[in-house]
């Protein structure tokens, strides 16, 4: 049997980082966005190793070993990679979002309620921060003024992500999601904000903004996870690349969550099984009966089976649609599979470490907590009364 694999998840928004990927950015200094590419350490074609991407192995478990099928590919887990950035960034997500849950969990455990992940934007006003972003000490300066900000505007534990740029249509200077332009000239626009996923609860608006002149924020509400919105942050965010190549870290860890107030003080190691996402039996390392042919012209694929595909052509009495359906896949990745013949070896396990955290002061959250949360509860009734008093609601 033929199948069609992706070496990646095929989602509408894979799909969309992809896309995006290869717009031009318009260049501040040293600063770089993830899956740009950072030729003065790589190969000269993006890539830091040659293996960068490329088939590893497969793996399934003996009951479903079609449908259980998991294709592995090498990546050397660099957000400035293009051919690896959106792994790297899915990685860097999980290990974010699991430390951010972990707060929660040990707070809760603690008596002291934060409430859910909140998520918001800051942003200044070019002209006043633009000269702030264009050596790394002024940047470093810069973020810790956002980080005295958000303390003083209620946020006390988080993380921030760097986003000097925005998808934006060269003709008529709107996003992509509002540009009806026929033939779009999409660009990254420089446009400075910062992401923040954290805990706290926030100053009014209108207060935030007159407290730090030139600054305001959008809230985009709160989530009990907060991967999702992390992973697409990453897929575009700004690094500062060194003179050498080098880069420094894509995000900055502030308040409650720094380890010199949410300390670590376990840690073991776990090996996780690999487990069939059909019947949660153990997959294992196929050692033969899988042959992987990669069509060197495009790496666009989907996982379907080719005996569908020409299901689908035999069905259709329409030229057009069978030319359609030729041209859709002739430029895939194939994995053939021969299920009588496939040899399977040892299990999979994937190696994690496992830390525990405890507060430094819990009695300091608890009070920081207590007072920003009846500042919360004034601001509201205090906005409800100035709307019903100007005939809102």
């Amino acid at each position: 049997m033929l199948l069609l694999e992706t070496n990646i998840n095929s989602s509408k928004i894979i799909q969309k980082i992809k896309n995006e990927q290869n717009i031009k950015f318009e260049q501040l200094e040293n600063w770089i966005v993830a899956g740009s590419g950072n030729y003065e350490k790589t190969q000269n074609d993006g890539r830091y190793r040659s293996s960068c991407n490329t088939y590893r192995d497969s793996i399934t478990c003996e009951s479903h070993k079609i449908k259980g099928l998991k294709i592995r590919f090498n990546h050397c887990n660099k957000l400035d990679c293009t051919s690896c950035f959106i792994h790297a960034s899915s990685a860097r997500a999980r290990k974010i979002n699991n430390k951010i849950l972990k707060l929660q969990r040990v707070a809760r455990n603690r008596g002291i309620k934060i409430g859910n992940v909140i998520h918001l934007v800051l942003s200044p006003k070019p002209e006043f921060f633009l000269s702030q972003l264009k050596d790394y000490e002024s940047v470093k300066k810069l973020r810790r003024k956002i980080f005295r900000m958000l303390k003083n505007a209620g946020i006390f534990a988080g993380v921030m992500f760097t986003q000097l740029h925005s998808i934006k249509c060269k003709k008529c200077g709107k996003p992509d999601e509002t540009c009806a332009c026929k033939d779009k000239q999409l660009i990254r626009a420089l446009n400075i904000h910062f992401h923040v996923l954290g805990y706290g609860y926030l100053i009014n608006s209108e207060e935030f903004r007159k407290k730090n002149k030139g600054w305001m924020y959008v809230n985009f509400g709160r989530r009990k996870d907060a991967y999702s919105t992390i992973f697409y942050i990453l897929t575009r965010v700004s690094i500062w690349r060194k003179n050498d190549g080098k880069l420094n870290p894509a995000y900055q860890i502030f308040g409650w969550l720094k380890s010199n107030k949410f300390v670590p003080i376990k840690q073991r190691v776990v090996y996780e099984r690999d487990k069939c996402p059909i019947c949660k039996k153990a997959r294992k390392k196929i050692l033969d009966g899988v042959k992987y042919i990669k069509n060197q012209e495009s790496d666009k694929v989907a996982f379907s089976s080719i005996d569908r595909i020409n299901e689908l052509k035999a069905e259709s009495k329409n030229k057009l649609i069978k030319d359609t359906i030729d041209q859709k896949t002739k430029k895939r990745v194939f994995i053939e599979v021969s299920e009588k013949d496939l040899v399977l070896g040892k299990e999979i396990f994937y190696k994690r470490i496992e830390v525990e955290y405890e507060f430094k002061n819990v009695d300091e959250l608890r009070r920081i907590t207590t007072i920003n949360k009846m500042r919360y509860r004034k601001d509201k009734r205090e906005n409800e009364n100035f709307k019903e008093g100007n005939g809102y609601g």
